[in-house]
Order: C-alpha cells, then structure tokens, then sequence
C-alpha cells in the first residue's frame, strides 16, 4: 500500500470531523432532554474522538500516527510544569493592557461552561477531557498535522501559532475587546512555545505535557467552590 504524506487539508478534515461530531451530540443530548452537564459533557467528548477516529482513519495510510512524531517518553513528564509556568505568568502580561481598554469581564466561554457541571461524574470526565484528551488531540491536530504539512522553519512555527490562537478565540465570552486581549496574545505565546519545542525536540511528547501543564489550572475551575472561584475572577478582572 502507498504511503501517502500527511498533508494541510488532513487537518482542516479532522478539525471539521470533530466540529461535525459534537454538533449531533448536541442535538442528541437536546432531543432526549439531557441535563447541561451531560450536554457539555457529551459536545467535548465528541468533539475530541471525532478528532482523534478521522486522525487515525487518515493515518492508516500514512505511516501511522507515529509519523506525526507521536512519541512520549517518561521524563517528558517534567514538561507539566513549563506548562504550568506559562499559565500562571502569560496571561499575567496582558491583564494590564486588558484593563486598560475595557473595565468589563471577558474570557473564553469554557471557564462557564466548568462552572455550569454540577455532577462529581461530569466534572472527572472533564478534568480528564481538559487534562489529557485535548491536548494529545490538539498537538496531534496542530503541531503534527498542520506544523509538519508545512514544514520546519520559522514560517511554519508561526503559520501553526496563528491557526492554533485562532481556533482558541472561538467561544469568547463577555467583553468581547477585553476577552481577545486577553486570549490571542496569550494562546499565540503558547502556540510558539509549543511549535518551537517541537521541532527542537522532532516529536510531540514534550509539547502535549507542556499543554497538559497549560490546561492544569483548569480544574480550579472544577474542584474549588464556586463562591471562591468568582472571588479569583473578579480580582482578576
């Protein structure tokens, strides 16, 4: 069997999979009257094996998912925290700009949506779905698909980073001026960190913990009392 080469259409028909996938999730969830927790639930976990079934569908012919570099070893581990590191001090640079342009609240959509889960049951999937499914499915879809279809240069490493912000201001919440200050500067300084250590490092372990790290912070959002968590939110703002 021809080996084909993975290409940047590959990427576009696998994100497009997964968009597809959570839509009749959505109105499946909808038509049988499901909770909003099962709702959220049910669109991400679809979302991402949407994803994750089209990549692999694809990969048959194309060496694999090997060939996008798919290979983790256990000290990428220690990546977890750059993540995290990058979490706590990224957005960090752009709260005084924010606030310049606009007193309001904004961010992503997703930060309501953790708060909306009311279940123990939903909240682990989705510490599960933010902590490990998404981003093995987004450095798959990004730094190995999309970065390796276009090449290993600079103009790769931006190309990838731009896409990868992009995607992420999808769901703004809020103030919409402040909550894309906030969130393309920041996604696209990951998005760098991400195509950058990959290609020093040509394969995707250490990129998917560095996201995973990225993401970790998330489940403060999960597991902290609500009460707490709007405390943190507001001084923020």
């Amino acid at each position: 069997m021809e080996v084909l080469a993975w290409r940047a259409r590959d990427f576009w028909l696998a994100m497009f999979a997964g968009l597809v996938a959570a839509g009749i999730a959505t109105i499946a969830v909808l038509a049988a009257e499901g909770s909003l927790s099962a709702l959220l639930v049910t669109a991400a976990l679809s979302q991402y094996v949407g994803h994750l079934g089209t990549l692999w569908l694809l990969a048959r012919r194309r060496g694999g998912l090997e060939a996008l570099g798919l290979s983790i070893e256990g000290s990428d581990l220690r990546y977890i925290f750059l993540g995290l590191l990058l979490q706590i001090t990224v957005p960090i640079i752009f709260f005084p700009l924010a606030n310049l342009i606009s007193e309001g609240e904004g961010g992503q959509i997703i930060s309501d949506q953790l708060r909306a889960l009311d279940t123990t049951y939903a909240k682990v999937i989705m510490a599960a779905v933010v902590t490990v499914l998404a981003p093995l499915t987004e450095e798959l879809l990004f730094r190995g698909v999309l970065q390796r279809s276009i090449g290993t240069g600079r103009r790769a490493i931006w190309i990838t980073a731009v896409v990868f912000a992009v995607f992420h201001l999808v769901g703004l919440s809020g103030d919409f001026v402040r909550s894309l200050v906030l969130t393309m500067p920041t996604f696209l300084v990951i998005g760098l960190v991400l195509s950058y250590v990959t290609v020093r490092q040509k394969r995707l372990g250490p990129a998917i913990f560095i996201h995973s790290g990225f993401n970790l912070l998330a489940l403060v959002v999960l597991f902290l009392p609500t009460e707490l968590v709007e405390e943190i939110v507001s001084r923020q703002g």
